[in-house]
């Protein structure tokens, strides 16, 4: 296999376009864990499945809060596009 040789700028660009698509992934996720949060908080308490559906809501949105922190911090390693030469 041939290798191709990169640009800075195009490895820069390379990383912001994967740091760009696991932002709309993440907040795509975080949609899903308020949806279930919303969800738990309408079924009765006397809904047999209640406490699981609030146990999972609880836990989805503590492991949300997880990733969302250490994707952060892997998100400041990722400099800043140079901009373009005139």
């Amino acid at each position: 296999a041939q290798l191709t040789t990169i640009t800075c700028t195009e490895a820069i660009m390379a990383m912001h376009h994967v740091t760009e698509t696991s932002y709309h992934a993440l907040q795509s996720l975080g949609d899903t864990a308020c949806a279930l949060a919303e969800l738990a908080d309408v079924i009765p308490s006397e809904d047999r499945y209640s406490a699981l559906l609030r146990i999972l809501s609880e836990r989805l949105d503590s492991d949300m809060q997880a990733i969302q922190k250490e994707v952060h911090a892997l998100w400041t390693f990722v400099p800043e596009v140079p901009d373009t030469e005139e």
